[in-house]
């Protein structure tokens, strides 16, 4: 089965050429390939210029959605930016503004989960602990 989109098709120019336009997209796997651990995976300097040279379109809003950390979405593309950021999965959201949180929860309730996966990742050679505001990712 063939899954390629045909650029030039109506259907997918008239999109492309709707204004206003919203693009959502993902960070790891959709603009940046999937990489042994989340510090091998960054974005080259040609994708830092597309995004931002896409977000500073007229009519154009430009999302990127990630998991990641707002500290890590911040190096990859400082401010200023045309582009949307949401981070941690939406607990963040990032615009010309700074960055506003989405929930209003305690960042230490998860400190306890936090030393028990340590403790696992001691055992385990390879895993890696991502710790962000409100929630943790282990990566084995």
């Amino acid at each position: 089965m063939d899954t390629r989109i045909d650029l030039d098709s109506e259907q997918w120019l008239s999109l492309a050429r709707h204004q206003p336009l919203g693009i959502l997209t993902d960070l790891d796997g959709t603009l940046l390939p999937f990489a042994a651990t989340p510090d091998e995976a960054r974005p080259s300097d040609e994708l830092r210029q597309l995004v931002q040279e896409l977000a500073s379109l007229p009519g154009v809003t430009l999302a990127i959605v990630s998991g990641r950390p707002r500290k890590v979405l911040d190096s990859f593309f400082p401010p200023p930016r045309a582009a949307l950021l949401v981070a941690e999965h939406g607990a963040w959201r990032g615009g010309p503004a700074g960055w506003e949180s989405m929930l209003s929860i305690d960042d230490k309730a998860i400190d306890p989960l936090a030393a028990e996966l340590l403790h696992l990742q001691a055992r385990f050679p390879g895993a890696i602990i991502e710790r962000k505001t409100w929630s943790i990712a282990l990566h084995f």
